[in-house]
């Protein structure tokens, strides 16, 4: 009952009288031990956090005046009792003596807040000498000022791949080089012997008096690793640890101690806690009053890591992790390197490239052996060091000039290999890379602005390793952070879509005669020949260039940030680039490729250009290993152009760069997290063999696929002519945008969603339980083969293809040995992978009073974009009947639509084909119209199936329009 009294009405007036009364008492009477627990308890305010203290602060002085004269009374004392002992012989303490002052007792302030302390192994930061050069700096390393907490995933993620990259998956991860509460403490930190850590120390003054720290200093213990030299000796000779002389707290301020310790020995340091006398503030600030008290003692440190919650055993019960910060391991020198840069930016515009020299220097005295580099943002960052193997790069101005050429495989493999971490070689036959203390590698560090304004983040990490006399790897990492502001620069917006018309073969090679397509295994029905202009039998030609799609480019110059008349922020589209596997870029038809685009502030263009595939092209599969093209579209005055691309690439490093940017952009960057993601179940499985259907079926989306990296050059001027002298620079950017498949649209910078106020709240979901699914009769192997596993509610791991057919369509193929795809196919995926036009004669001349039926020839052709053959069935659809099952698609159409009905088709209307890959059919047509007037064509219905039974029905309105005048 009284505890609950004083707790909760916190009657804590009363306990600091009876407090402060059994401390004076106790003090007339001798009994030091009772009134220094007793001014202790007053002072101590972590004794009583449940009923907080309600002494004024005139009322703490007393308090704590009282205990410094008391405990400065009994120091006293103890030392009078040493001394006399050192007169008399007697080594023995009597035992009245240790109770009333025992050795370095327990001070109850400040409060040390040792949970919080920081543990900092990184001495990178502060070996480097200072930097000569106003533009030169060095790798930031880890310090307590520069470390954001934002960044430590991406930081662990990047030290995690690198640690695979150079020892395997199976590696354990390095230690933290800073060492907080929230890090992973359950190993000891490691530090490199005759080299310094720090350790940051939280102190808190919680009363309302102020108080004076002096000569704080660590209490640690060493312990040798070979045991030969007692702790004490080595302590003084082999462990330094800095102190800090003097410290006033405020009432409530929060102070942060750093202490630096250095260890010349092998062995375990172990830091128990803190020493320091304390005394009041002196009132004037003179530190020199001898007036005041000051008492010595020390405070213990614990900590802890988080509580474990793992099992049953640890929830049931209250038990920590293992906190070892302070339990620092000496090991043997490691390797060490120092990086220094030049050049590195502070702005950037969106998509600007700029480049830097890196210099890594050996400050060890080990060879250095491995040597890497990572970036957390490889998309716009990646460094260059091998320079002894010369470029496999041609001449900039035939690779720019000439209408497609090969991406260099180095540099696609480099680009999409292992896109974090960066392997530095030697430029000799020599293992190590830098043999000798003081050996300097140079590279170049290319630095790409962030396609959206804001803040960007060059987050890079060195790794350097070299093995010791037993075969064991030492290895250390260097972090380096700097961030630069990225202004807005241009907008870009790109819209890919199927091209109606596609290449007019004239050439047959090889040409597919009437004669070989009737010795097939199907007919092919001809109209008879009759005399007329036009070739009378159907003819297979191969096309050189099996498909066309349209690239809609617009390009918008954003509005100047920057309020000075100096700059003129003149933007200039210098080229409009292309790499693929397949796909190609050409001028839209005839559009003027040296026409100059030059925007400003605020202004947008738009231009148009047209990709077309190569039917020698391999299939689009992401995995297959196919070589990259590059295409460009000059837009200036040729290559004489200054400011054109192709004045850029003189330098070959900077072609390079272009286009690993670009080819960048396909990479897959896995994320950067501390844990390694979870292994596949069915990683280690074999694919299964899949049925031919669905391999065509497969080809068949992947008809409309692009996978190709557009990328928009532009370069902008800078003129400051408020100098003595106008000085002008030229900027050099590009955007990159990644099309998949036609019909898709990417827009730069992506403007962020608006947020939605005043939502209308939605009814609740009810949940409707999916009925069980009835198991097809089919057999096992067949249904794996199309994608479907039957033993998936069992929980059988098996590898499925990305792309499987339905339970319906995988019984129509297994009963009927066909299969209806035309549902799941997009409208771009028909629109490509087959096309259809007609071609005729725009106007015809026609004496209707002579002959009332005027005869129109005209040539539908069929276009096989894809690489699977097809057996095509052509229907011609008159107007009349067309209306019949579909409304016409244009306002021409219907406007004409009266005229149209009198068209006729004679002959044979139904046809049927044989579609090779990347073939084209052209079957000549007749028909007979009775009126004059515009007259359209109508339509045609493809039904086309491939060999292993894929079906795919489709309709095309024929857009051609014949004008019959009398």
């Amino acid at each position: 009952f009284v505890e609950q009294v004083y707790g909760v009405n916190g009657l804590v007036l009363a306990e600091d009288h009876i407090l402060y009364s059994v401390g004076k008492f106790s003090t007339q009477l001798k009994n030091y031990g009772a009134a220094l627990s007793a001014y202790t308890q007053l002072i101590d305010t972590r004794s009583r956090l449940n009923a907080p203290s309600k002494q004024v602060a005139h009322q703490q002085v007393a308090y704590f005046r009282e205990f410094l004269t008391l405990y400065k009374l009994v120091e006293n004392n103890l030392n009078k009792s040493f001394s006399l002992q050192a007169v008399t012989g007697n080594v023995d303490l009597p035992e009245s003596v240790n109770d009333l002052m025992p050795d370095l007792p327990e001070l109850p302030v400040p409060w040390i807040c040792a949970q919080e302390s920081v543990l900092l192994m990184d001495s990178s930061s502060a070996s480097n000498p200072p930097s000569s050069e106003p533009s030169a700096c060095f790798a930031s390393g880890i310090s307590f000022t520069n470390y954001v907490e934002e960044h430590s995933e991406k930081w662990k993620g990047l030290e995690r791949i690198t640690v695979e990259k150079t020892h395997g998956a199976v590696f354990r991860q390095p230690l933290p080089q800073l060492l907080t509460q929230r890090s992973d403490n359950t190993r000891s930190p490691v530090l490199c012997i005759d080299e310094p850590c720090w350790l940051l120390l939280p102190i808190t003054n919680p009363l309302l008096v102020s108080f004076a720290l002096r000569e704080l200093k660590l209490l640690y213990k060493f312990v040798p690793e070979d045991h030969k030299l007692s702790s004490l000796d080595s302590e003084k000779i082999v462990l330094q640890s800095s102190s800090v002389d003097y410290v006033v707290l405020a009432p409530g301020e929060t102070h942060n101690l750093i202490f630096k310790v250095q260890c010349s020995r092998l062995g375990r340091i172990l830091i128990e806690g803190l020493h320091y006398k304390l005394s009041l503030a002196p009132e004037d600030g003179n530190d020199a009053t001898s007036s005041l008290p000051v008492i010595t003692g020390k405070q213990a440190f614990s900590v802890k890591g988080p509580r474990l919650n793992n099992n049953l055993k640890n929830r049931s019960s209250v038990t920590y992790a293992a906190d070892r910060r302070l339990e620092i391991t000496v090991v043997p020198p490691m390797p060490k390197v120092r990086v220094q840069f030049k050049g590195l930016p502070e702005r950037l515009l969106c998509g600007q490239l700029v480049r830097a020299d890196i210099s890594i220097e050996n400050v060890s005295d080990l060879p250095i052996t491995g040597l890497y580099v990572a970036s957390a943002d490889p998309q716009h960052a990646y460094s260059v060091f091998d320079r002894s193997q010369p470029g496999s790069i041609s001449d900039p101005s035939s690779s720019t000039s000439s209408w497609e050429n090969s991406v260099p495989g180095d540099l696609k493999k480099e680009s999409s290999a292992c896109p974090y971490v960066q392997k530095i070689v030697s430029n000799s036959n020599s293992s190590e890379v830098l043999p000798k203390k003081g050996n300097v590698v140079h590279g170049t560090l290319w630095i790409q602005g962030q396609q959206s304004p804001g803040l960007q983040n060059l987050l890079l990490l060195f790794y350097c390793h070299t093995p010791d006399a037993n075969g064991k790897v030492g290895y250390r990492m260097l972090r380096h952070h700097s961030s630069f502001i990225v202004d807005p620069s241009v907008g870009l917006s790109v819209h890919s879509s199927s091209s109606v018309s596609f290449p007019l073969v004239q050439s047959s090679r090889p040409d597919v005669s009437h004669d070989d397509q009737s010795k097939s295994s199907f007919p092919l029905d001809t109209r008879p020949s009759q005399e007329t202009n036009q070739v009378s039998s159907v003819q297979v030609r191969h096309a050189e260039v099996s498909n066309f799609a349209n690239i809609a480019v617009e390009v918008t110059a954003a509005t100047s940030s920057s309020g000075s008349e100096a700059v003129v922020p003149k933007i200039r589209i210098s080229a409009i680039s292309c790499y693929s596997a397949k796909w190609r870029l050409k001028p839209f038809g005839s559009q003027k490729p040296h026409e100059v685009l030059e925007l400003w502030p605020g202004e947008s263009v738009r231009t148009m250009v047209q990709s077309c595939s190569s039917s020698k092209a391999s299939s689009l599969s992401s995995e297959s290993d196919t070589s990259m093209f590059f295409s460009v579209i000059h837009f200036g005055e040729g290559n004489n152009d200054p400011n054109s691309l192709n004045s850029y690439l003189l330098d070959s490093s900077w072609q390079k760069s272009y286009k690993s940017f670009a080819l960048r952009q396909l990479t897959k960057v896995p994320p950067l997290t501390a844990d390694a993601p979870a292994v596949c179940p069915t990683a280690d499985c074999p694919s299964p063999s899949l049925h031919p259907a669905l391999e065509q079926y497969n080809s068949l989306r992947r008809s409309s696929d692009l996978h190709m990296v557009l990328t928009v050059h532009w370069v902008q001027s800078h003129t400051d002519i408020s100098a003595t002298e106008p000085n002008s620079s030229v900027i050099r950017g590009q955007h990159s945008v990644v099309l998949s498949r036609v019909g898709s649209t990417v827009v730069v910078p992506v403007s962020p969603s608006p947020l939605l106020s005043g939502e209308e709240p939605q009814p609740p979901v009810r949940i409707i339980p999916a009925e069980p699914a009835e198991l097809p009769q089919i057999p096992l192997d067949f249904a794996k083969s199309v994608g479907i596993d039957l033993n998936a509610e069992a929980g059988s791991v098996v590898k499925r293809p990305s792309v499987s057919l339905t339970v319906a369509q995988a019984t129509s193929l297994y009963e009927k040995h066909e299969v209806d795809v035309t549902g799941d196919l997009s409208v771009e995926q028909l629109d490509t992978c087959v096309k259809v036009r007609a071609l005729c004669q725009t106007c015809v001349r026609h004496d209707f009073s002579k002959n009332k039926m005027c005869p129109v020839n005209f040539v539908v052709l069929v276009h096989n974009t894809t690489d699977a053959s097809f057996t095509c069935i052509l229907e011609l659809v008159s107007q009349s009947s067309a209306t019949n099952v579909q409304a016409t698609q244009s306002t021409a159409h219907a406007s004409s639509s009266n005229t149209s009905a009198t068209l006729r088709y004679v002959g044979v209307v139904t046809r049927m084909l044989r579609l090779l890959p990347s073939s084209q059919c052209q079957v000549p047509c007749e028909a007979v119209v009775v009126s004059a007037g515009a007259h359209t064509l109508g339509a045609v219905v493809l039904q086309l199936k491939t060999d292993d039974g894929v079906l795919l029905v489709k309709r095309v309105e024929l857009d051609a329009i014949v004008v019959v005048a009398e």
